[in-house]
């Protein structure tokens, strides 16, 4: 293979990024959409083996098949001229969990809970299918860097099974799988086992990362069967005293010998290890590290080793236009926290400022993502990315509550005596808004929930995975989903009456959906990430923060543009909220500037300046009687609404 050679009329290879034993991985350019792929070529003479051939169309048919992100996604599978068969598959960036472990050495109990979930995920997907992986281990789990933030994807699925023998590559009779990490009825018979092999790997990967030993150990094949066999192995305690006992006995079910005495299903084993360790006080905090650095081009496929490549130089003048590009879409934050770090109580400042009619409140983590009001306007809701959400009640300046959600957090919406968490585990936590207690959780997304919203006790949610799901908020059933979309949905709204949904997407994606979750009409309004959308709260008009530096306002009865709200200074809009009555909107930029404008002339009423961060959210109580302003170092203010005319006057030496 050479760079520059046409795969197909729109695939061109760019350069090598991996060779093994069964072949190469080429970085390679979809010529018409300008985007990159990675092509895995099998060598035509290994190919010729029709058992190998088997095996690599096997691949990627079962991977093909799974709908999840947490499968590596092959787009084509084919042959070139000379007989060498190939598989074009999306390009990951980061690196192998082999070399994660390899670099961080024994891991925090919390990042490998992360591991597991991840993983069971993808498991879960693929077993719903009858598909059995029949190779989990480090090398075929990889972890990349997914807009800031780490996420798992399993590879290599060369010998799968499916249940009910749709394809398998293997032989009657034939261990199959990597020794190691193979469970005791693995080493028999590879065809007859099921979705419990790859569990018991799922326990000797978690097993592994937990102490950088493996459970069991043998000086050949025949030895490590016979050791796997009997069962017997250290607890990891034994290893780390820092484990809690109650990893220990989950150790011992997900490695038991016999089939029915391990967990039934990855989701179950993934509950019962974030289980483990919620019950166990002695778990107290995570250190998650970034993939490396020195993995710049990354593969999806395990049996062959990344080479690295540095990226071609660029002008100056380019990496300018791109940082300008990239601030437009997303505003410059504080570097996030480590994921699912359980914080002590903060000690919280509340300064008061009763001439100017607001409270200032300090002390909180840095990332803070979303803000609102309980529906009696009693309290202030805070939710944040380490996994925190704070009650404050506003008679008392002092906490109602202080929860820790073992996951991040991305949006809060009230409700009659509760909120509701969008969670980074792809669920959504129902919280009572006087106590903090869970009382239920809505879960079913594949990815994190970026944002929600709530009318009438439905639930319309949105993610990672690009789909806007319809759920009933007392059953946890899901009641309609949407078509998958391009980019990633990160607001939505329900109108108050129709129940119909309005979703805005990072690249400026506008879409309007019916009440059943049914594409109605889309816009590429090609302004940047839209923040968020909102309707007026007479539900006439919809608005939409624009990272373009404008406010699109819509008239919802046909769905034309009435009005256009503009930043003179071209910030993106971060947040927008109304008033009660939908004659004031409120909107506030990356530069930390906050606007009011007049809905019904368009005119621009007041500018507020000097608060020296990027505004993260605001919201107006339901009473109207409060705004509430947060902001990018986790400092929040409530101000008395109306807001008071000498607001803005020295702030900024405040």
């Amino acid at each position: 293979m050479i760079p520059g050679k046409n795969i197909t009329p729109t695939l061109k290879t760019v350069r090598r990024i991996g060779q093994g034993a069964m072949g190469e991985v080429w970085l390679a350019e979809h010529t018409t959409l300008g985007s990159s792929v990675a092509i895995k070529f099998m060598d035509p003479s290994i190919g010729a083996d029709s058992r190998e051939l088997a095996r690599f169309r096997q691949e990627a048919q079962a991977a093909a098949r799974i709908d999840s992100l947490h499968v590596t996604r092959v787009y084509d599978v084919g042959v070139m001229e000379n007989g060498e068969p190939y598989i074009v598959m999306e390009l990951l960036k980061g690196e192998p969990l082999r070399d994660r472990m390899k670099r961080l050495g024994p891991m925090p109990v919390t990042d490998v809970a992360w591991i597991v979930g991840q993983t069971a995920k993808g498991l879960t997907a693929a077993h719903k299918l009858g598909i059995w992986h029949r190779d989990i281990k480090p090398d075929n789990l990889f972890v990349l860097d997914h807009d800031g933030e780490p996420f798992l994807k399993i590879m290599d699925f060369g010998i799968a099974k499916q249940s009910g023998g749709e394809f398998d590559a293997t032989s009657t009779g034939k261990g199959m799988g990597s020794p190691a990490y193979m469970s005791p009825q693995q080493f028999v018979d590879s065809k007859r086992v099921d979705l419990r092999a790859d569990l018991w790997s799922l326990g000797v990967v978690a097993y592994e990362a937990l102490t950088a030993r493996k459970p069991f150990h043998g000086l050949d094949m025949f030895t490590l069967a016979m050791t796997i066999a009997k069962g017997v192995f250290k607890m990891p305690s034994a290893h780390r005293a820092e484990i809690p006992k109650a990893v220990d006995d989950w150790m011992r079910r997900a490695l038991a010998v016999e089939l029915d005495q391990r967990f039934s299903s990855a989701k179950e084993m993934a509950d019962a290890f974030t289980l483990a360790i919620q019950q166990s006080p002695e778990v107290k905090s995570k250190s998650y590290a970034p993939p490396s650095s020195n993995h710049r081009e990354a593969l999806a496929v395990a049996v062959l080793t990344p080479k690295v490549q540095d990226k071609p130089a660029r002008r100056r003048g380019d990496m300018a236009k791109d940082l300008e590009r990239e601030r437009e879409v997303e505003p410059e934050r504080p570097s996030k926290p480590p994921i699912f770090t359980p914080r002590e109580d903060p000690q919280i400042v509340v300064n008061e400022y009763p001439t100017r009619g607001y409270v200032s409140i300090v002390g909180l983590p840095a990332w803070l993502r979303a803000i609102g009001f309980s529906d009696k306007s009693d309290a202030l809701l805070a939710s944040f990315g380490g996994g925190e959400v704070l009650a404050l009640d506003l008679g008392t300046r002092r906490p109602r509550f202080w929860q820790r959600l073992f996951s991040r957090t991305y949006a809060l919406e009230a409700m009659p005596n509760a909120v509701a968490i969008a969670c980074g585990d792809g669920t959504v936590r129902i919280l009572d808004v006087s106590t903090g207690n869970v009382s239920r959780t809505i879960e079913g997304h594949d990815g994190a929930v970026r944002c929600l919203a709530i009318r009438r006790g439905t639930l319309a949610t949105s993610g990672d995975d690009k789909r806007l799901a319809l759920w009933s908020i007392n059953s946890g059933e899901r009641l309609s989903v949407g078509v998958n979309q391009a980019q990633r949905i990160i607001s939505v709204a329900i109108h108050s009456t129709s129940g119909m949904l309005v979703t805005g997407g990072k690249l400026g994606n506008f879409r309007i959906w019916d009440n059943n979750a049914r594409l109605v009409r889309h816009d590429d309004l090609r302004c940047g990430s839209i923040r968020q959308v909102m309707f007026t709260p007479d539900g006439w008009g919809l608005a939409a923060a624009c990272g373009d530096g404008r406010v699109r306002l819509w008239e919802t009865r046909e769905w034309s543009i009435s009005r256009v709200f503009e930043d003179d200074k071209k910030k993106p809009v971060v947040a927008l909220a109304f008033d009660l009555y939908g004659q004031t909107m409120v909107t506030g930029s990356s530069n930390g500037t906050i606007r009011l404008w007049n809905v019904t002339t368009g005119q621009l009423q007041r500018v507020i300046e000097g608060f020296g961060e990027s505004i993260q959210d605001l919201v107006i109580s339901p009473d109207n009687r409060y705004l509430a302003v947060s902001f990018a170092n986790g400092m929040l203010q409530v101000h008395k609404w109306p807001l008071d005319l000498r607001l803005g006057e020295n702030l900024r030496n405040e």
